[in-house]
């Protein structure tokens, strides 16, 4: 099937993407309320989706004007991979991840436009790699991951802060690169093994970070992003 139109990537959308990770659609649509009128993408990831609520947040943040990142994750057999973008298509999604498997990543390039493909996850480090049965060093692992997704035909990667600038120096200024795992000086323990700062990841050539717990947990989080917009300059 021909890829469906999608919102523009890249350069036409927000350098921040905000996680919407709660737990109900109606929490996830007071925190796009509260942050109207400032420049973000919203991401909708797997405990919305897994909710239920995916479709119907994904609609009231295209109904507000606000960007979406279906941070969904798809990893199966191609068919089914492919059968699933073509749905999220349906929505105004300006991407939608699928882990880096090439035939699912190019059954899903079939399928739509935006594919972004997750390369090693954040919450990894190298240790838990060689568990895995890696013996790739993990940036050089990364590495070869990102240039498979280009292979496939995909809008760009996912990587932690820590791959950005090598990957940017091999791609080019074209391939859309998405990082999360960034570092906002929040205190308590994170998911992340990989992470850096926010302007260090787009000074090393990130098109887009995100952000989560900083401005959702915030106790304002409307003044939470426009800290990190200005951060982000």
């Amino acid at each position: 099937m021909d890829p469906s139109p999608n919102p523009p990537a890249g350069p036409g959308l927000p350098s921040i993407i905000v996680a919407l990770d709660c737990p109900r659609a109606s929490e996830a649509v007071q925190l796009l309320d509260a942050l109207a009128g400032l420049p973000f993408m919203a991401k909708i990831g797997l405990e919305l989706f897994a909710g239920g609520a995916g479709p119907e947040v994904l609609a009231a943040a295209a109904a507000r004007g606000t960007p979406v990142f279906a941070d969904w994750k798809l990893h199966d057999i191609p068919a089914t991979v492919g059968r699933a973008a073509a749905q999220v298509a349906l929505q105004p999604a300006a991407y939608l991840s699928v882990h880096c498997y090439p035939a699912a990543l190019r059954a899903a390039v079939a399928a739509r436009g935006g594919i972004v493909a997750i390369t090693t996850l954040t919450s990894i480090a190298p240790a838990e790699l060689r568990e895995l049965g890696v013996a790739a060093e993990l940036g050089a692992h990364v590495h070869s991951q990102a240039k498979l997704a280009m292979a496939c035909g995909c809008t760009g990667v996912v990587c932690s802060p820590l791959e950005v600038a090598a990957l940017r120096a091999e791609l080019g200024p074209e391939p859309v690169i998405i990082t999360p795992g960034i570092s906002t000086g929040r205190p308590g323990q994170d998911d992340h093994a990989r992470s850096a700062g926010l302007a260090e990841a787009l000074r090393d050539g990130a098109t887009h970070v995100v952000v989560g717990r900083a401005v959702r947990d915030a106790a304002e989080p409307r003044a939470a992003l426009e800290r990190l917009l200005a951060a982000a300059g």
